[in-house]
């Protein structure tokens, strides 16, 4: 399993002369899976339109900083480019990390900068150095995962969704069940950008899973878009309960743009059918009593309209009673049930002859919120699954 990737605008001199420390910094961030834009540029300089559509769809900035020209105090200047770029990144509000050499005038860089840390080109294979380069490296990074990543209660800055279209269904096979997910999502972009977000499916709960079982079907279709806009899916990881996806725009997203996609996924073992199949004793707690097994939709944009809907087979045996909506914060699990956002939604039951149909619709889903339906699962038949 790779780590969770992000996407840095890269400034750095492309000066031969600079070219070994260079390669250490980007060799660096290659390793900790840091994506930079910029690093294959051959100009010392890029034209600032360019640079700033660049930096502005960027989750943050890594500035490597060489010596330039003498200063009469013994310092030096660092490249003009690598400074605008700089000042650029932080009128726009990004998080910066300067990494300056030895001597290079470091201004006010620590006072308005998040991270400054220096090095000396000669000592580059120092042991010390490299722990301290990963490390300051490392760290940012982290921080740029706390800002954007899927688990956390940040939506992407850069987009919203203008609807989106979520269908969760149980269905009987020859012999067994299978979970089926099928997403219809539109995108309208509110600045430029080139930052990938997530798409995942997961287990919310603990189940058993045989040896042998199966990955994740998981398939993505373009619908349509503003011009040639596309998103490039990157699967970080595929299970039989976990497929984590990232669709990035390719070419880069411009302010206004729209996309329409559509992604499918199958699989068995998504959530617990019986009783003997959870893992543990975890509860998901509602005002409504305690439930084993919930299934649901986890909001990453800002959505102006979203209609879910869960549909369980008549085999599966459930009765409309045995079924709890709810909405959820969420972060790694749930954390607590949010019934006034419930209360907005529109939600209806159905049972047409034993087959359970969920309904919700709900205008301005909450990012970082879980809305789904949870249960108790039955015991397993004695003569095997139903028929």
């Amino acid at each position: 399993m790779r780590s969770i990737p992000v996407d840095v605008f890269y400034s750095a001199s492309f000066n031969p002369g600079d070219a070994e420390s260079n390669a250490f910094f980007t060799a660096v961030c290659s390793g900790l899976d840091i994506n930079g834009s910029n690093v294959s540029f051959g100009a010392n300089r890029l034209p600032s339109e360019q640079a700033h559509k660049l930096i502005a769809g960027s989750q943050g900035l890594i500035a490597v900083c060489p010596k330039r020209e003498a200063l009469t105090d013994g310092r030096f200047n660092m490249p003009q480019a690598v400074n605008d770029e700089i000042a650029l990144a932080y009128g726009l509000g990004k998080p910066i990390l300067v990494i300056a050499e030895e001597g290079v005038n470091k201004g006010g860089f620590k006072e308005k900068y998040r991270t400054f840390q220096t090095f000396d080109r000669s000592r580059l294979d120092d042991p010390g150095f490299i722990t301290a380069a990963i490390k300051a490296i490392h760290e940012f990074k982290v921080e740029l995962i706390d800002q954007s990543h899927f688990g956390q209660a940040h939506e992407p800055a850069d987009s919203h969704a203008e609807h989106l279209s979520h269908l969760v269904e149980l269905r009987k096979t020859a012999d067994d069940f299978a979970w089926e997910y099928s997403t219809t999502k539109t995108i309208v972009y509110t600045r430029d950008s080139t930052v990938a977000f997530p798409t995942s499916v997961f287990a919310t709960q603990g189940v058993k899973v045989p040896d042998d079982s199966e990955p994740i079907v998981w398939e993505y279709k373009h619908v349509g878009s503003s011009g040639a806009l596309r998103l490039v899916p990157t699967i970080d990881q595929q299970s039989s309960t976990c497929v984590d996806v990232r669709l990035k725009p390719d070419p880069a997203a411009e302010k206004g743009d729209h996309i329409t996609y559509r992604t499918y996924s199958r699989s068995r073992y998504l959530v617990p059918l019986w009783e003997d199949e959870t893992l543990d004793d975890r509860r998901v707690h509602l005002n409504k009593g305690e439930f084993r097994v919930s299934e649901g939709l986890l909001f990453i944009h800002r959505t102006k309209k979203a209609v879910l809907e869960f549909r369980l087979c008549r085999e599966y045996g459930l009765k409309k009673s045995d079924i709890v909506p709810f909405v959820a914060s969420y972060t790694s699990s749930i954390d607590f049930e949010v019934e006034s956002e419930l209360n907005r939604a529109e939600v209806r039951i159905d049972d047409y002859g034993g087959s359970l149909t969920v309904r919700m619709e709900i205008e301005s889903a909450l990012p970082g919120h879980l809305y789904g339906i949870a249960w108790n699962p039955p015991v397993r038949p004695a003569s095997g699954n139903p028929s």
